[in-house]
């Protein structure tokens, strides 16, 4: 790739119950992630437009409109959310996904399985595109190590809400996560999954002291819960 690029990581699922914990990454040219910036500033319900750069030959002056902001996932609807994921894929943004189970999470802690994820997801995507040399950013948290590939890496708070890199990463994996969950619901309909999306809300509780765990449940976020009425 001639451009310059950069990987932006974000995870969706660090409080939760039950279920796994995504890590999405995204890779955007510099110039292309300079360019949604603007999508910060807008409003909830301003229409707007964007032209991508650098579109295959033929494909340059093709405008996708976009009706919302961006923003970190869990500040957007899911409509909204849905709108940047339908984005990302007609404009064919490579992306990856990559997630520690729950029993990853009671093993190393929800720290350690967030960075798991995250080392896996970066190296699918260098993978992916054949990258040799490349800028990583993270939201606040992740820690990754040991990638050859990566000549620099940031790690700092609210970079969901500043790196449009890391907020469609944001975006990516809330959606992955919640498609995960409503399967998830199907599985095992008694505890709500299609709702709460394993969130530890007031029926999620009651269901878990009624039924106890369920295999997805995080054993080490449950136990406080025992002796709640």
């Amino acid at each position: 790739m001639k451009e310059n690029m950069i990987i932006g990581v974000d995870e969706v699922g660090r409080g939760p119950l039950a279920g796994r914990v995504f890590v999405g990454a995204v890779l955007l040219s510099v110039a292309q992630n300079n360019s949604l910036k603007k999508y910060f500033r807008l409003k909830s319900k301003k229409s707007s437009s964007y032209k991508i750069p650098c579109l295959p030959a033929g494909r340059q002056n093709t405008k996708y409109k976009i009706l919302t902001r961006l923003s970190d996932s869990k500040k957007l609807s899911s409509k909204q959310r849905i709108i940047w994921f339908d984005w990302i894929k007609k404009n064919n943004i490579s992306f990856a996904v990559a997630a520690s189970s729950s029993f990853v999470v009671d093993k190393i802690n929800i720290s350690n399985a967030c960075n798991l994820a995250a080392q896996k997801a970066v190296k699918k995507i260098i993978k992916k595109n054949k990258l040799k040399r490349i800028s990583v950013v993270a939201d606040a948290g992740i820690k990754i190590n040991n990638i050859s590939q990566i000549k620099s890496f940031k790690s700092f708070p609210k970079a969901d809400e500043k790196v449009p890199a890391v907020s469609l990463a944001s975006i990516v994996a809330k959606i992955l996560r919640d498609k995960e969950m409503e399967k998830m619901h199907k599985k095992y309909p008694k505890y709500g999954f299609d709702r709460h999306k394993g969130y530890g809300t007031k029926d999620h509780i009651k269901a878990i002291k009624k039924y106890g765990s369920s295999p997805i449940h995080r054993l080490t976020f449950i136990s406080e819960y025992h002796n709640i009425k």
